[in-house]
């Protein structure tokens, strides 16, 4: 197709405003996200402060790692929440977010 695919940057800062988001509702003990190569690379290389910055404040563990077989827009983010319960071994509860944007095509609107 003809449709747009999002650049490295973009899609980089995509992945980090979703989980500043997702760490600003929820209490999470980590993050891990399975993206792109060059998203990944870029996000550790050119994004560190920020990655460090996400963890001191909301008290969590990123891990970032690439996938060299995936697409520009094929990425999974998976969220672990904190156990808030106290005197007790912390379980983490997964939540598993798997997104395939499909490229837009131009002349047609996003819904």
């Amino acid at each position: 197709g003809s449709g747009l695919i999002k650049s490295t940057i973009s899609l980089a800062l995509a992945v980090l405003r979703r989980i500043r988001a997702e760490a600003a509702k929820e209490m999470l003990a980590s993050v891990k996200a399975l993206l792109p190569m060059d998203v990944a690379l870029y996000l550790l290389n050119q994004k560190r402060q920020e990655i460090a910055h996400l963890e001191e404040e909301y008290n969590l563990t990123l891990y970032l790692a690439g996938n060299p077989s995936a697409r520009q827009n094929e990425y999974s983010i998976e969220f672990i929440k904190r156990d808030i319960v106290p005197d007790m071994v912390p379980i983490p509860d997964r939540i598993i977010v798997k997104e395939i944007e499909e490229p837009v095509r131009p002349g047609t609107s996003v819904p």
